[in-house]
């Protein structure tokens, strides 16, 4: 698999691409040239042996967080532990400012957003793993359709507000970073076994070791369930999903003069999961929320997806470090699933009434009646995306000694991606409850390619002058884009660069008492294809706060304002665009984002145990500030017209799911060889289109109790949703679709 960048698939790169890194770099040749005295600061390899050598890791240490001048949160792997949450949403529960869109019930393509950012496919989020961009596409196709299972992470890093201006390309909502499982310092390996309701079964196994100047660790994964969805005719609605990494590393002598490393990492990804973007009308739903209409019975997403990261660590010397890794992911993709009826009805329009004899293509929807009698068959599409994602970059931080301290972070990154797009349709009878194919009426609906190649870079100075820390950082973003339709044989280009600036700051009262503030540009690209009309997503983000830590108590409270120029909207499958609007792109104009995030934490020493508790809170106010019409399905439909697709927003509406008020705690009981935690999340009711429509507010208790049976053995029973609580958390894209219900896992632990 070639990484060198003149082979074919790394392109040399453009002149302007070279002129914006020499803009770039003109700083550092700066400094240098000041001839600026420099401290020796002994790298974190040397010191205690719980460093992680494979992770990027930006809060290491309680410290370093207390005094960030930006948003910035760590789940480590204590506290993955607690609840062993196989769901990424339920995982990011527990970080304030971050908005869920559940669609399946168990996190299988995650809908994340920060601070009013839209959610949909998480696709205003810089997701990394180790440091590296893992969607499948980042720059020509963002959504993330791909997510790496949480149940093998070590840890969950979370970033807004200005802490985000180093990752991108998109700096509108902030960043999250995975860690991985990290290569030991001695021999250990370990089994995880669970069984659960609805044939839930878990299955995980992971063993390293190191010898002399070499180590490694191998993790695996699998996850099963039949789906707790009860599908007309009694088919299968569950799911299968299998992942896999191995991580070798060779590394100097710790006490060499340039000590460094050089680590592999390899991964593979499947998953078959009989999921549909079909849901319920809402008499359906509250009559049985786990029904699911029979036409669904075919759908299905079959995926498959490969990792190779190469990293190579170096102490230039006493004073320079630098980091660098080269990737390159593919990722292969077929779902198919029921689109909607010959004439073009949607389901949407169905269940909610406002199609043009509902209730004929009700009735078949509910299987009392055929298709192709008083109503048109139906269009069965078969969805296949092949995506490649590849690129080469450069992290490194310079700490410099003057009358201040100071750290200069830099990094530099080639990236190219692209998505092969091979849509098809069939019509399809749905007839005593079967769906058959007709032979002969498959059509090509989309075969196009879109490819971006990026140059991003980013300065960050760190600088501490007694009780203040100040980072004014600067980010880089040029891209040259391509979309080739085959169908047509046109294709279209479009380059960007763009300069992002931030600044974060925070100044120390006493011991006790930090207060934060910052500002920064936030920044979504256009992806390719698009008119030339189409604006890239903007916004001024400001956040202003305080930290107060004393022992074991710690509370933060920051509030946070996003002022968008322009809100970029996108018609997708996922939202319910049609299969000839999906991926357009529209400007939605001015939007104001005003929010209020609040964390408190404790642990109480009783005279039996201790009694840990969590508590984190959101308000947010998201409105349109920019009255607007489109011919897309996006943030609203205004069916009085006729034209059920057809989007209105007012100034003054609500943005789609950006709930007001977000609150989740975990209290929790240690005592001797047992833990007990209660986790509570309240999530209140949210607009499904800025006009009307809204999801349940609910309420959500999941129970976990972890037994110690001995030092190598532990014994887990989890429930999630303890009552049971049936709410409708979408109805994008068609239809009322349920939370998870009552799920109860039963499993063990064995290290070794």
């Amino acid at each position: 698999m070639p990484l060198h960048p003149t082979s074919p698939k790394f392109p040399m790169m453009k002149p302007r691409h070279l002129l914006a890194l020499v803009l770039l770099a003109a700083p550092s040749a700066f400094a240098e040239e000041e001839k600026l005295d420099l401290q020796v600061v002994e790298p974190q390899k040397k010191t205690a042996p719980t460093v992680q050598f494979d992770a990027t890791t930006i809060t290491a240490s309680e410290e370093k967080l207390h005094l960030t001048g930006g948003s910035v949160h760590l789940l480590d792997a204590e506290t993955l532990a607690q609840f062993r949450y196989d769901d990424i949403h339920r995982v990011l529960s527990q970080v304030p400012g971050v908005y869920i869109r559940e669609e399946d019930g168990y996190g299988l393509r995650p809908n994340i957003g920060f601070r009013g950012a839209d959610s949909n496919r998480s696709k205003k989020i810089a997701l990394m793993e180790d440091g590296v961009l893992f969607g499948p596409a980042p720059y020509s196709a963002p959504a993330a359709y791909y997510f790496p299972m949480v149940g093998r992470m070590n840890g969950v890093e979370v970033f807004k507000g200005p802490s985000s201006i180093q990752y991108g390309p998109n700096t509108i909502g902030g960043a999250i970073n995975l860690q991985t499982r990290p290569i030991p310092f001695e021999r250990e390996g370990g089994v995880e076994l669970s069984i659960g309701s609805d044939a839930f079964a878990k299955g995980a196994f992971h063993y390293g070791s190191r010898s002399g100047q070499w180590g490694f660790v191998l993790d695996l994964i699998h996850l099963r369930s039949d789906g707790f969805k009860e599908l007309d005719g009694g088919e299968d609605t569950g799911f299968e999903k299998t992942e896999g990494m191995i991580k070798v590393q060779w590394e100097s002598d710790v006490k060499a003069k340039n000590y460094q490393r050089v680590s592999l990492k390899l991964g593979h990804s499947e998953e078959e999961s009989h999921e549909t973007y079909l849901g319920l009308s809402d008499d359906d739903f509250r009559a049985n929320p786990w029904r699911r209409y029979g036409i669904s019975q075919d759908d299905l997403m079959d995926w498959d997806r490969q990792q190779i990261v190469l990293s190579h660590f170096i102490d230039i010397n006493e004073w320079v470090q630098l980091n660098t890794q080269a990737y390159r992911h593919t990722f292969s993709r077929s779902w198919a699933k029921v689109n909607s009826f010959g004439d073009g009805t949607e389901f949407l329009d169905i269940l909610d009434g406002t199609a043009n004899n509902a209730a004929a293509y009700y009735d078949v929807l509910d299987g009392t009646a055929d298709s192709g009698v008083l109503v048109p068959n139906i269009l069965y599409d078969d969805n296949q995306r092949d995506y490649v994602s590849e690129g080469v970059q450069l992290d490194g931080s310079w700490i410099i000694e003057s009358d201040v301290e100071q750290v200069l972070n830099f990094g530099i990154r080639w990236h190219r991606d692209e998505i092969e797009r091979n849509h098809d349709e069939t019509t399809t009878t749905f007839v005593g409850g079967d769906m058959r194919p007709i032979a002969g009426t498959t059509v090509d609906t989309r075969i196009n390619k879109d490819e971006t190649d990026a140059i991003s870079a980013y300065l960050l100075h760190e600088v501490s002058w007694g009780a203040w820390n100040i980072s004014p950082g600067l980010r880089l973003e040029s891209m040259d884009m391509t979309s080739t339709n085959e169908l047509t044989g046109t294709s279209t280009d479009r380059q960007d660069t763009v300069f992002l600036p931030g600044l974060g700051s925070s100044y120390v009262v006493d011991e006790n008492w930090t207060i934060l503030a910052g500002v920064h540009q936030g920044f979504s690209p256009v992806s390719p294809g698009q008119n030339e009309d189409i604006e890239e997503e903007e916004s001024v983000n400001y956040e202003l706060g305080a930290r107060y830590q004393k022992n074991s108590f710690r509370a933060e409270l920051i509030g946070f304002f996003n002022d968008y120029s322009n809100l970029l909207g996108e018609a997708t499958l996922s939202t319910g665009a049609t299969p000839l609007t999906v991926g357009t792109q529209y400007n939605g104009g001015e939007v104001d984002v005003l929010g209020l995030e609040f964390v408190i934490e404790n642990e109480w020493q009783l005279s039996h145990g201790t009694l840990p508790f969590k508590l984190n809170y959101t308000y947010t106010d998201a409105e349109f500030k920019t009255t607007f019409g489109s011919s897309l399905y996006g943030f609203d439909r205004d069916p009085t017209d006729g034209l059920a697709d057809d989007d209105i927003v007012i100034s003054g509406e609500p943005i789609p799911y950006v709930p007001e008020h977000l609150l989740q705690f975990d209290l929790g009981w240690h005592v001797a060889k047992w833990q007990v935690h209660l986790a509570g999340k309240h999530q209140s009711k949210m607009r499904e289109i800025a006009s009307e429509d809204e999801t349940d507010s609910y309420w959500l208790f999941d129970l976990s109790t972890r037994y110690q049976w001995n030092e190598r053995s532990v014994v887990l029973l989890k429930i999630d949703n303890l009552f049971e609580e049936e709410y409708i958390a979408s109805r994008r894209p068609y239809g009322a679709r349920p939370g998870k219900p009552r799920q109860w896992q039963l499993g063990a632990e064995f290290r070794f």
